[in-house]
């Protein structure tokens, strides 16, 4: 007969296995997919600066291999989306949940977000957005000059 202690190491061990299959198995879906759905890959090693002072609570986020990106600039300076080109968007709050090296973003995948192009008339601030070798620059609705390069 079993003791208590006995049947609960034992429960712990299979959710312990159960947990950690599925995060195997959803780490390895991303890292195959082309199409990503809500799940944003965090890219490192890119700075971001505002008129030339480092952002330090920036983030970048790649949805899978389309090239869009999410920016995210600070709970003050708010997200933007940039879909390649002279293409930016300035997004309303964004609902993630962090992942080690993703978000999930619950409203928001690589053809559909909550953002409005900027330069229209509902964003009036032309983003002026310049691509360099290795750089990208844009203005924010704030009028400051964001770069980011990598």
């Amino acid at each position: 007969m079993l003791y208590y202690s006995e049947i609960m190491k034992r429960i712990i061990a299979y959710l312990s296995v159960a947990t950690l299959t599925l995060i195997v198995g959803l780490y390895t879906f991303l890292a195959l997919t082309n199409d990503t759905g809500r799940f944003w890959r965090k890219l490192s090693g890119i700075k971001v600066t505002s008129n030339g002072k480092v952002i330090p609570e920036a983030r970048f986020y790649q949805h899978g291999l389309d090239g869009t990106g999410l920016i995210y600039l600070g709970e003050n300076r708010g997200w933007y989306i940039w879909r390649g080109g002279q293409s930016l968007g300035s997004c309303n709050t964004i609902v993630y949940i962090p992942l080690p090296g993703y978000i999930y973003v619950k409203d928001c995948d690589g053809k559909f977000c909550p953002c409005v192009e900027m330069g229209t008339a509902k964003i009036e601030i032309e983003p002026q957005v310049t691509m360099g070798r290795n750089s990208l620059e844009f203005n924010s609705i704030h009028r400051e000059r964001i770069r980011l390069s990598w």
